[in-house]
């Protein structure tokens, strides 16, 4: 099988658009220096009318598989040049660590080219994975903190704990050679991670008062949910490098993975959202407001929350027989409230009334360089 027929095979194709949410390049003095084709990310330059110069990526989906699949060919290719078999775990692992990597890179030609800020374009990103929590790393040389993880005490919370279980198992008994600290650190997110198992059947209780009352928002209640880490793991923060091995440090901070990528930006970041930014890309756009990476500019987002760690099957009303699919994760932002709520603009960019969308791009660039003057 050729390299384009076996990406292909692997579903890795552009299902989203690449454009811009915004019609940013068509403004004057844009350019762009990646199509989003040949290339994995569509990336461009904007000057306001004042001169400020802007650099803008488009994160259409937080998944590399809906990535243009350019990294996939090159990637296959040069596994086939080497006549051994494939294996097709390791070459989707290589391809969304390129993805990282160019994304990486992309942030540090940012950087030469002297502009005053990068817009990170998320607007009709519906999601995707782990990759949203990941790559606000690359943004800032600060600590970044994921949030908080809750999960429905349904059989998917069961499998996501065994699942856990048998990593950081498997990492303790791979690595003897840790250190002890290192070895009482696997063994005490073992035990955490026994204890939310066995607390799962704790957690029943009678939910029939959603029908009949309003409560204040409380995760400790009555509410079926279990503590289960971060969106990163058992831990929400690590500091690069403070696990040796990166395999180790992976099973309990999983962004761990891009430590080496951490800070290829650290200038002024700017997320640009909208009414269809969706899950794992409200993900990313908490995480950056969250943690003082970013400002979030647009629209508010569409409030999906954390939405489905699995397929726990579809809910009947016993009556109406109206079936329905309820999720079953929650994300806490740092004020404790629920992801679900959405992101919240702290620049709104909110369409009026005739007016075009080239005009709104225009305006949006407007909004972030007399921000920039006010910092």
């Amino acid at each position: 099988m050729d390299a384009i027929s076996g990406c292909a095979a692997l579903g890795y194709a552009p299902v989203r658009s690449i454009a811009f949410s915004l019609p940013l390049d068509t403004l004057p003095d844009a350019s762009i220096e990646s199509d989003g084709v040949s290339r994995v990310f569509r990336v461009g330059i904007v000057q306001s009318a004042s001169g400020v110069r802007l650099g803008v990526v488009r994160i259409p989906r937080f998944r590399p598989q809906d990535a243009p699949p350019s990294s996939c060919i090159e990637k296959w290719t040069a596994w086939r040049k080497t006549g051994q078999p494939m294996r097709i775990g390791a070459l989707n692992t290589q391809i969304a660590r390129d993805w990282f990597e160019i994304l990486a890179g992309q942030l540090r030609r940012f950087r030469s080219e002297r502009v005053s800020a990068v817009i990170v374009d998320i607007g009709g990103n519906t999601g995707g994975n782990d990759s949203g929590d990941w790559a606000a790393r690359l943004f800032t040389p600060r600590e970044v903190h994921s949030a908080r993880l809750l999960l429905a005490a349904a059989p998917s919370a069961n499998a996501y704990f065994d699942e856990e279980l048998q990593i950081l198992q498997r990492a303790l008994d791979k690595h003897p050679e840790a250190s002890v600290q290192i070895q009482n650190l696997l063994r005490a997110a073992i035990s955490r991670f026994e204890q939310r198992k066995a607390d799962l059947a704790s957690r029943d209780c009678d939910l029939t008062w959603v029908w009949r009352e309003q409560r204040p928002w409380n995760p400790a209640g009555c509410s079926r949910l279990i503590e289960a880490g971060f969106a990163s793991g058992e831990l929400d923060y690590l500091p690069n490098s403070a696990i040796g091995v990166q395999d180790l440090a992976s099973t309990v901070y999983w962004p761990a993975a891009v430590d080496s990528l951490r800070g290829a930006w650290s200038g002024p970041v700017y997320v640009l959202t909208d009414s269809k930014t969706a899950s794992a890309a409200e993900m990313f756009g908490a995480v950056m407001q969250d943690n003082g990476v970013a400002k979030i500019v647009g629209t508010n987002t569409e409030g999906d929350g954390c939405g489905f760690m699995d397929d726990d099957g579809l809910v009947e009303l016993p009556h109406s027989r109206l079936r329905f699919r309820v999720p079953n994760c929650v994300r806490l932002r740092r004020d404790g409230t629920d992801e679900v709520a959405g992101v919240k603009p702290d620049l709104p960019v909110l369409p009026t009334e005739g007016e075009d969308t080239r005009s709104r791009a225009a305006r949006l660039i407007e909004s972030i360089a007399v921000d920039l003057q006010k910092n």
